[in-house]
């Protein structure tokens, strides 16, 4: 594992872990509008919740730590330096493994109401066509899904922000 104190490759400073659904790809545009804030140069790498499965037109999952950092070589004078991943909210693994990496990262969480947050994951289904169910038998579908998963994933579990919460803090201080 390099070391990212004696690494001179830039490397992230902040992690927005958010809610799918939840306004994490308005903050990302904002933030790299920043003149000293520099984001990866794609949102949702995932690098560190491989355990997590996304979409398969997605360019995500780096599996390595050199192809994971070149998302941020463009950020050599930046002050904050920050990527954005969904996935990171409800994986088992990835506040553990981005402390492992990174101990001094700030964590930006954006969350939103998680019953109108489910609702507009089943408006996106429906509207992407993946599903013709009404609302509740999504949700029924949606719930037996994640039930059968393991490590547990999906819609209904990324709202459990009390859940998630409590994983980053046990690897983060309340200043992070």
């Amino acid at each position: 594992m390099q070391d990212y104190k004696t690494s001179h490759v830039p490397t992230p400073t902040f992690f927005l872990v958010g809610a799918p659904k939840a306004g994490t790809t308005s903050l990302f545009r904002y933030l790299a509008q920043h003149p000293e804030v520099a984001v990866s140069t794609e949102k949702e790498p995932c690098f560190f919740a491989p355990e997590v499965p996304v979409s398969a037109e997605a360019n995500v999952h780096r599996r390595d730590w050199t192809s994971y950092l070149a998302l941020f070589s463009h950020a050599t004078t930046a002050r904050a330096i920050g990527e954005g991943s969904v996935a990171y909210l409800g994986s088992t693994h990835a506040p553990a493994a981005i402390a492992a990496r990174i101990p001094n990262a700030k964590i930006l969480m954006m969350l939103r109401d998680p019953a109108d947050r489910l609702f507009a994951h089943y408006a996106a289904a429906r509207a992407s066509n993946a599903t013709s169910l009404d609302f509740r038998a999504w949700v029924h579908e949606q719930q037996q899904a994640e039930d059968a998963r393991t490590p547990t994933w999906g819609p209904i579990w990324a709202g459990r922000y009390a859940t998630h919460l409590a994983r980053f803090q046990q690897h983060f201080a309340a200043p992070q």
